[in-house]
């Protein structure tokens, strides 16, 4: 019930004035599986989440440097909805993009887009990525919702957390993607983010990004 909806709600709470989409005359696309993956690589690349940071050592240790850590990634896409205190949320909530927030980073009809664009969950493929394990989405949830984060850490050892990705949007001419990234490591270690790419000769490369809020 919930994918009919959820697209219908995002309507709803543009028209209502959440996100001012103007008249449009031309649609930023979803991106494709490959290209989704690619750009989604990319931001990864440039986040390099390390997670909660080692105790720091006892006076007479030197200091070691960190090894990197596995990143856990959601095997579907991150979405945007109504939140409820009454149930475990499996969405963002839809003020999360919202123009204070965000201010003048990208147009608000990009970013319009990029919640339509995530009214539901999808598949993605991000398997084979480097420091990347893909895990369920809704079995990590319910571990991350009711803050077990010693169960999390229990059953996912020696990793960085695990971040949701939306699906990216590109822009009309496809020269550039958004995308929204979040990342959750404990109770107060986590981050919200969003990252404009360019499309080069060479691949995707973040040309800015913002950050939405910090734990």
């Amino acid at each position: 019930m919930r994918t009919f909806i959820a697209p219908l709600v995002i309507a709803a709470y543009l028209a209502a004035g959440g996100c001012s989409s103007g008249i449009e005359t031309t649609r930023s696309s979803v991106a494709t599986g490959p290209e989704a993956r690619a750009i989604i690589a990319a931001s990864l690349a440039e986040m390099n989440y390390r997670g909660v940071p080692p105790p720091p050592p006892d006076r007479s240790e030197a200091v070691r440097p960190q090894a990197p850590r596995d990143i856990l990634v959601s095997s579907t896409s991150l979405c945007f909805g109504v939140q409820s205190a009454a149930e475990v949320s499996e969405c963002a909530p839809l003020d999360a993009l919202e123009t204070p927030r965000i201010g003048n980073f990208v147009s608000k009809k990009l970013r319009d887009d990029l919640l339509r664009a995530n009214a539901s969950r999808r598949p993605i493929d991000l398997a084979g990525l480097p420091r990347v394990r893909v895990v369920n989405a809704s079995e990590t949830i319910k571990l991350t919702h009711y803050r077990s984060w010693k169960a999390f850490y229990d059953r996912y050892p020696n990793t960085a957390g695990w971040v949701e990705a939306s699906l990216p949007v590109l822009t009309p001419d496809k020269s550039h993607a958004l995308v929204y990234l979040e990342h959750r490591c404990d109770g107060l270690c986590g981050t919200g983010t969003l990252l404009y790419l360019q499309r080069t000769p060479n691949g995707w490369v973040v040309e800015k990004k913002r950050g939405l809020w910090v734990a």
